[in-house]
């Protein structure tokens, strides 16, 4: 829902205004030098470029790909990073992307090399201001062979793991020029282990609560892999559930979470495989997040997280008030519908949901983010942290009248305009 209160303006965080004060420099100088020059300094795409190299004080950029070969008519996902004096940033929304024979590829939104039916070699170039990278990519219309599945460990052809402990898997394609390629997430998985769970996001995983075996397979192309099993051969020492209390309102939500321990190995967070289970489950039940309970009526329930021999429960409420609404909110608690910022700013919105009762509780955490761009065809205005411990979290990139942050909670949604100024 849209708040009724008065739009509220954001201000600078105190610790950026150092280099927000070097963009506004470097931006009147910019301006100066294109104006004596006539052009190229003040090309658009050139100085937005060149702001985000100084925003994150980038000191080189990296392209790196998946497969340097990919089969004629497939797309590939292209990453570029960028390094600085406190890590790496993911760039691959900001830099301008070069294909050395566009009748072979092209590079789409988002880093997504797109091929074309013809073989050859292209030679990709990703640019950001002074910085710039390539990969040499070949296009080839070799057939598939054969797939092999591996561990994403160490010793990938080891398939061990323990129970209920997710195993990262890989997919790799033999093919007719005798290359192999990771076609992980090209393949279709499948089990026929009962009670395996099996899982492709965000990356492939097999778990299961029993030893002393799963099996799994992949297909592509009309080519499937051999039954790969899966060996289950340890169980979990114990494990911890948090929370063990709780109160949730008609329609909110609780989300749990279980660590396991295996030997020497803690802390092992095993919340999507475990099996979840609500006593009354016209109180409160689990929806399709498995760890995630809703609340449905007045009342109590026992949830119980079972997993191999060791089982944890937790003792939940549900009261009878209602949500109402969802609303964004500023730094000083109150909710908006504009939020106005400058370029390269960095601002911390929270989320609150509002109840039957006239009561509220925040939910900045445990909301959904996201940030959707109605200006089709302009640079990123804004993006919102979708992460936990930072979830609110917004940048401005670009100047623009508009840009939108929505945040969705227990069915329930809000927006609010963003507003970037020089």
């Amino acid at each position: 829902m849209f708040s009724n209160n008065v739009f509220s303006h954001s201000e600078f965080f105190k610790s950026g205004l150092t280099k927000i004060k070097k963009l506004f420099i470097f931006l009147f100088a910019s301006f100066f030098i294109s104006l004596l020059n006539g052009c190229s300094e003040g090309d658009p795409t050139a100085l937005y470029e060149s702001l985000i190299v100084e925003f994150n004080d980038v000191q080189s950029i990296d392209l790196s790909v998946l497969n340097t070969v990919i089969t004629t008519g497939d797309d590939l996902q292209l990453t570029v990073t960028g390094t600085n004096s406190t890590g790496t940033v993911d760039l691959t929304e900001y830099v301008s992307w070069t294909v050395s024979d566009d009748n072979l590829a092209r590079v789409k939104s988002g880093g997504l090399l797109e091929s074309f039916s013809t073989d050859g070699t292209v030679t990709v170039t990703a640019s950001l201001s002074n910085f710039s990278d390539t990969e040499d990519i070949t296009l080839s219309s070799a057939s598939l062979d054969a797939i092999a599945i591996k561990a994403d460990t160490a010793t990938p052809d080891l398939l061990e793991t323990a129970v209920c402990r997710p195993l990262v898997l890989k997919a790799f394609g033999t093919y007719s020029d005798m290359t192999v390629r990771d076609i992980t997430n090209k393949v279709e998985w499948s089990t026929t282990t009962p009670s395996a769970i099996l899982q492709t996001t965000p990356e492939v995983t097999l778990s299961y609560y029993d030893t002393p075996s799963a099996n799994v397979f992949a297909e592509l192309d009309g080519e499937t892999s051999s039954q790969v099993d899966v060996i289950v051969n340890e169980d979990i020492d114990s494990m911890i559930l948090s929370p063990t209390t709780g109160t949730l309102s008609t329609g909110d939500t609780l989300t749990f979470q279980v660590l396991a321990v295996y030997g020497s190995d803690t802390d092992v967070d095993i919340s999507s495989t475990v099996d979840w289970d609500s006593s009354d489950t016209s109180k409160a039940a689990f929806n399709s997040n498995d760890e995630v309970l809703t609340g449905i009526a007045q009342g109590s329930t026992t949830v119980t997280a079972t997993c191999g021999l060791q089982e944890e429960t937790a003792q939940i409420s549900v009261e009878g008030k209602t949500i109402t609404s969802i609303e964004i909110e500023d730094q000083n608690n109150q909710a908006i519908e504009l939020l106005a910022m400058k370029l390269n700013e960095i601002y911390q919105l929270s989320a609150y949901v509002h109840y039957s009762d006239d009561s509220k509780k925040e939910i900045t955490e445990d909301a959904t983010w996201s940030a959707t761009h109605p200006a089709v065809g302009n640079p990123v205005v804004v993006t919102v942290s979708d992460t936990a411990l930072e979830k609110g979290k917004v940048t401005s990139y670009a100047i623009e009248n508009f840009d939108h942050v929505t945040i969705e909670y227990s069915g329930f949604n809000d927006l609010i305009t963003v507003q970037v100024s020089p």
